[in-house]
């Protein structure tokens, strides 16, 4: 947060902890999503911010994250706290792999590389009906009793953003 003054990111911080106070449920769910969004930003910001390399496949990576903790719940049975933990290395070798490729091209073909990835990996998981549901997805997968509340999931969300906030 480069130019930022400890006043602004303390009253950012204080905004944040104190949001889901006197709002509807409704606005809890909607700043949750806007939580997501952030961290999907800053992923692409990471990439394009730092190096110009323009990426169509960031939400592959996403994608990844989220059937690998969908699937590790439902086919192996674990809990979501271990599910959650076992998704980013998963997610981490599948990025390492399109890494692997990717990395090697240069603007047009690195975003034309991808761009193809990331439909591969849609038509594998909108297609392959035996492991990932097909069109129809993951059914009844419910975040942990702990997290029932939208309040609750709300700093969950939270702390995972400020956690990989300052990772970046």
């Amino acid at each position: 947060m480069k130019g930022w003054s400890a006043l602004t990111t303390t009253l950012v911080a204080v905004a944040l902890l104190a949001l889901p106070w006197g709002v509807r449920e409704y606005n809890i769910q909607l700043a949750n999503l806007f939580l997501i969004g952030a961290l999907f930003a800053l992923s692409f910001n990471v990439l394009f911010g730092y190096t110009g390399l323009l990426s169509f496949g960031q939400a592959t990576f996403f994608g990844v994250g989220a059937y690998a903790l969908a699937l590790l719940m439902k086919k192996a049975g674990l809990s979501f706290a271990l599910a959650f933990v076992l998704s980013v290395p998963i997610t981490a070798v599948a990025s390492g792999v399109i890494g692997f490729f990717c990395s090697r091209a240069t603007e047009f073909f690195f975003a034309t590389l991808t761009l193809a990835f990331g439909q591969l990996l849609f038509v594998v998981a909108s297609k392959w009906y035996t492991l990932t549901a097909g069109d129809d997805g993951i059914q009844s997968v419910l975040p942990p009793e702990a997290l029932g509340s939208a309040t609750r999931y709300y700093y969950f969300s939270l702390a995972v953003v400020l956690l990989c906030t300052a990772a970046l």
